[in-house]
């Protein structure tokens, strides 16, 4: 997964190749549901200025469309909201400019030290 910070917003990507396909040639539901959890955790952190690590709390995908073989796959994650345990964060996920899946998730936060 590739990840661009600047110029903002941060934006993920991953080119789909063989090995995440069905037998349709498109992204596998479980291969597109991985990476939703990893960009949306990950992004919801990186927004919510928050180091250290998350854990998955619930994720929801819907699959819009097809994300076809050799499509480049991209999110702009957006943190919903934060609170001192919790981040809600959503995406929607382009194939080539096209909707492929629109995903939300909570997430819990690392515990402050102390």
């Amino acid at each position: 997964i590739y990840i661009r910070r600047h110029p903002d917003p941060i934006t993920f990507g991953i080119r789909i190749e063989r090995r995440h396909c069905n037998s349709k040639m498109a992204a596998h539901g479980g291969m597109l549901a991985s990476v939703a959890d990893v960009v949306l955790g990950v992004g919801g952190l990186e927004l919510a200025e928050v180091p250290g690590f998350f854990i998955t709390i619930t994720l929801t995908n819907d699959y819009v469309g097809p994300a076809p073989l050799g499509a480049w796959l991209e999110c702009r994650p957006e943190l919903v909201r934060r609170t001192r345990t919790m981040m809600f964060v959503q995406g929607l996920f382009l194939a080539d400019g096209k909707p492929a899946l629109r995903a939300s998730g909570v997430f819990g936060l690392p515990r402050p030290p102390g």
